[in-house]
């Protein structure tokens, strides 16, 4: 799956739980920033992110037109991985 985040403004994608979403484990979903409006990921209730950003568990795309892939692992955790800040 691709999202494309086009706003100029911030946004935040919060990754679901499982009960909510239930993604397959493996699933990998595409995040580009295309706008000026910085993206932001947050944990979904009982979900776990893990990731190399300034923050572990809330990372952001560095600038515009960066990427990352959110990568299901387990039932509720999730790697974040690409140009994180």
């Amino acid at each position: 799956k691709l999202v494309t985040a086009s706003n100029a403004s911030a946004q935040t994608y919060t990754i679901p739980p499982n009960s909510s979403v239930a993604y397959p484990t493996g699933s990998v979903i595409n995040v580009i920033q295309i706008g000026a409006g910085q993206v932001s990921f947050a944990q979904g209730s009982g979900v776990t992110i893990a990731s190399t950003g300034a923050t572990s568990t809330a990372p952001k795309l560095r600038t515009q037109y960066s990427a990352a892939s959110c990568v299901k692992v387990n039932t509720d955790s999730w790697y974040i991985i690409g140009d994180l800040s």
